[in-house]
């Protein structure tokens, strides 16, 4: 049986199709990486905004917690005798507010740097997660380069 083109239309159609298949099949190979991809930012996103939500009730415990402090401080009291104050073994000498205020600054300074250091551990899974997704399909040139690449940065 003659397998050949009649046409030279018909040897130009398959030369055009014998060229695109390889294409397509790496368009269609990109395509799944892309949306693996979005599927993994989507769900760091929402591990993300959970994150963020554990962080603001943190906050807000801490802001009402200050806020009952302040108000039970704010009362007033009857003055202590400062002689007696400091005949009293143990008695503070810095004032509570003080302290309740460098605990709060000292939360949000901690809670800031998880912030900071988190987003590089997170952009760099992101960053791994997609290289291991693409590493599949892609030629054995580049798989190889990017292997060497790999052990490089890792030394």
């Amino acid at each position: 049986m003659n397998d050949s083109p009649n046409t030279s239309k018909e040897a130009a159609v398959r030369l055009i199709l014998g060229e695109m298949g390889p294409l397509l099949d790496r368009f269609d190979a990109a395509s799944k990486v892309m949306k693996d991809g979005h599927a993994l930012f989507e769900k760091d996103l929402h591990a993300l905004g959970a994150f963020m939500g554990r962080i603001e009730a943190v906050l807000q415990e801490a802001a009402e917690s200050a806020e009952a402090l302040r108000q039970l401080y704010a009362r007033p009291t009857a003055p202590v005798d400062p002689v007696k104050r400091l005949k009293t073994p143990g008695a503070a000498s810095v004032p509570v507010k003080y302290l309740v205020m460098c605990s709060i600054a000292s939360s949000a300074m901690v809670l800031a740097g998880m912030l900071v250091f988190n987003k590089t551990t997170i952009e760099q899974a992101r960053v791994g997660h997609a290289i291991l997704g693409a590493l599949p399909y892609l030629d054995q040139a580049t798989k190889q380069k990017l292997e060497a690449a790999i052990k490089k940065s890792a030394n």
